[in-house]
């Protein structure tokens, strides 16, 4: 059985959260971390200032890392950002000061190794070594809305543990199929299956996330023994189908129990209520009212494209980050529709919000 706990948090208040946290960790029997590594990932996706609800908010790792200090573990802190290093999206979201108070270690995940898994996909991963040789994998996701995967939790938080080039040579490998994709995530989970797993929705993202929407007081936290699990229920709690989340449509049609109502315990879900319902990505025109055929259709066919708007700066970002190399740079910014495969990382790793995406007929 897994178990979602889940709390009414209006503000990033540090007592309402460590309360939140060690209630969790009681309930894990984790009182006793001396000497024990904890790797701590947030979602550092890029550097950016809180108020914008791109990253982990601060103040949800400081109680983080306080909490398990007080058990006497040694912590370290990591993630491989899309783009910007780790250290600039620390100093951007001043951690800097209290990760030295705190003797945390600061890993880029560049040092990494070659790891053989039973994946659905991939028979091989990169992983970090720091993440393989850390007792406990803290998993700190943030609530947010995602033009890929529909929304980015928990699972979809662990690909940040794929370092650099490595997540361009797995978008070639998935190209425009949306499921492939999703299934390399599930082998990511399935490879590290970490045992914390904290979902950041006190301030989460609408619309057209993961970098470019509007930050929204989704007003909670959750916290799980799955991640997995934990995603599941939070579709639950936002109204979403799993079917409408590519990487949750591949773990229900594969039959995995994680994605099982039945098999999830939840904590506090009754006191969870989202209205009005999220806003959409772009990507999606989805309107669960109608027939899933109905709802197909019109994404399998009517597909969503970037397309740079007069907001383009011509900073080049978008085409170091192509996968594909669809994006030239002359005295305007263009995007190769032939060539582009959708995977709207130029989107979501633009600081100014140029990229917008158009519909049309496939």
């Amino acid at each position: 059985m897994h178990h979602v706990f889940l709390k009414r948090i209006e503000k990033y208040e540090k007592k309402l959260i460590t309360d939140f946290l060690s209630h969790f960790i009681s309930f894990q029997g984790l009182e006793n971390l001396r000497g024990e590594k904890v790797l701590i990932k947030p979602n550092f996706l890029k550097p950016s200032v809180p108020e914008r609800a791109i990253i982990t908010h601060p103040e949800v790792i400081k109680s983080t890392i306080v909490l398990f200090k007080e058990l006497g573990a040694k912590i370290i802190i990591g993630d491989s950002p899309g783009f910007g290093s780790i250290y600039k999206v620390i100093e951007k979201a001043e951690l800097s000061d209290f990760l030295k108070r705190y003797e945390v270690r600061v890993s880029d995940f560049s040092n990494t190794k070659s790891v053989k898994i039973k994946g659905y996909l991939f028979k091989e991963l990169d992983i970090p070594i720091d993440v393989l040789e850390s007792d406990y994998l803290c998993n700190i996701a943030k609530l947010k809305t995602h033009q890929m995967m529909f929304l980015t939790m928990a699972v979809k938080n662990l690909y940040g543990c794929i370092y650099g080039l490595k997540k361009v040579s797995y978008h070639l490998t998935a190209g425009r199929k949306y499921e492939v994709f999703a299934t390399l995530l599930l082998d990511i989970y399935n490879a590290l299956k970490p045992k914390i797993n904290i979902l950041d929705g006190i301030i989460g993202m609408e619309g057209n996330g993961p970098s470019s929407g509007e930050p929204r007081n989704f007003g909670f936290m959750a916290i799980g023994t799955d991640a997995l699990s934990l995603d599941t229920i939070l579709c639950k709690i936002l109204n979403v189908p799993i079917e409408q989340v590519p990487y949750l449509k591949v773990a229900n049609s594969l039959g995995l129990e994680e994605v099982n109502l039945d098999n999830i315990k939840t904590i506090g879900i009754k006191d969870i209520e989202i209205k009005p319902m999220i806003k959409f990505p772009p990507n999606y025109s989805t309107n669960f009212t109608l027939p899933s055929f109905i709802n197909d259709f019109i994404n399998n066919f009517f597909l969503s494209y970037p397309e740079v708007s007069n907001l383009c700066r011509s900073c080049g970002v978008c085409k170091k980050h192509c996968p594909v190399g669809a994006i030239t740079i002359g005295k305007k910014t263009k995007i190769n529709k032939k060539v582009c495969i959708r995977c709207f990382c130029c989107q979501e790793l633009c600081d100014f919000n140029a990229i917008k995406l158009k519909r049309r007929l496939f």
